[in-house]
């Protein structure tokens, strides 16, 4: 277990570790193990060992989901828990669950094959918790590494998304921008930017994400105080809705089911003369920034609140004309699909030179 050891304290790489992890497994018990992760649904089995069979493994990790435990199956092919893919492939099974931030995220599994393999014993099973409890701190390297290269991706975003908003040509160019950059970060289906004129108590549509399922919204005025954009200005603080439902009103409501688009949170945009926009992020489930996405939403809504300063001081429109079609994130021949394009090609570009 040494290597193992070594490998997690040193956490250069939890893959190589967990797969190291499953060959010792498979040695130490005497059969074909691996570790089942339900995230993606994939196999972690031994670098050059024989690992156990996928189905199998997938089996065993439905079963300590349902056991809230690990589990020791002697004469597998006659457990009504084991598939008939699953039921042919192995004779005894064994597994514990790897839990992370106290939630399930895969199984340790081992087989045994044969009419003359040894079934396992509760010896054993008390045996392959101490694997899980190593695998679950290499699941918990493998989450810090993917949190921090997407941390590296969102700060990239925000500095190509800097540049767009210093140099666009238009005040919707730089808000189009913003509106894919905040989907970008966040992860959500759909981002929006209203523009606010406060003393006339409106906010309107000026930039979205995509077209797709976004172009079919119409330019829309929203009104101080109501639906989902309207409470953030007013309130002058974010309006999350798990059940956006409850909060959209109109137009706005039915856009959203139509869409199957169940969650919103709406940031308002606030500089020294009072609420100047709002931006909006629609999800198909929940929405809860973590503290670094939080960052990352201030940011834009900072790079919003210059991109307005600059249009007035440029002397443009900050809200459009009534009845102007909107320019979302990918139309076919519109000016925002060419930025798009130039948005998210500018990396490698910028790598190839």
């Amino acid at each position: 277990m040494l290597g193992v050891e070594r490998e997690l304290a040193s956490g250069t790489d939890p893959e190589r570790a967990l797969a190291l992890l499953a060959e010792r497994a498979g040695r130490t018990f005497l059969g074909a193990a691996g570790m089942y992760m339900l995230d993606g649904g994939r196999l972690v089995a031994p670098a050059g060992g024989r690992g156990i069979d996928p189905a199998v493994a997938e089996a065993a990790a439905v079963a300590c989901g349902e056991l809230r435990g690990g589990f020791v199956v002697n004469d597998w092919p006659r457990w009504r828990g084991a598939s008939p893919e699953a039921a042919a492939r192995a004779r005894h099974v064994m597994a514990c669950p790897v839990l992370a931030a106290g939630r399930l995220r895969g199984v340790v599994a081992v087989s045994r094959s044969g009419d003359a393999a040894a079934p396992f014993t509760a010896a054993e099973l008390s045996e392959l918790q101490r694997f899980a409890v190593r695998a679950s701190i290499g699941v918990r390297q493998l989450d810090l590494r993917a949190a921090g290269e997407r941390r590296d991706q969102q700060l990239r975003t925000l500095g190509r998304l800097g540049r767009l908003v210093s140099s666009a040509p238009c005040l919707e160019d730089a808000l189009q921008g913003i509106a894919l950059a905040a989907a970008e970060v966040t992860g959500t289906a759909v981002a929006g930017v209203w523009v606010a004129e406060e003393e006339r108590r409106l906010l309107r549509l000026r930039a979205l994400s995509r077209a797709d399922p976004a172009g079919d919204w119409r330019v829309s005025t929203q009104v101080w105080g109501r639906g989902v954009v309207g409470r953030a200005a007013a309130f002058r603080r974010p309006v999350a809705g798990a059940d956006v439902a409850s909060l959209a009103e109109g137009f706005e409501r039915s856009w959203l089911a139509d869409h199957g688009l169940r969650a919103a949170l709406a940031l308002p945009v606030v500089a020294p003369g009072g609420v100047v926009a709002v931006l909006a992020l629609f999800g198909h489930g929940p929405l809860d920034p973590e503290d670094a996405e939080r960052e990352l939403l201030r940011a834009l809504a900072g790079y919003i609140a210059a991109a307005l300063s600059g249009a007035l001081r440029q002397g443009e429109r900050a809200l459009p004309e009534a009845g102007r079609p909107l320019r979302t994130g990918s139309r076919a021949g519109d000016r925002p699909q060419r930025l798009e394009a130039l948005y998210t090609l500018a990396p490698r570009q910028a790598a190839d030179q």
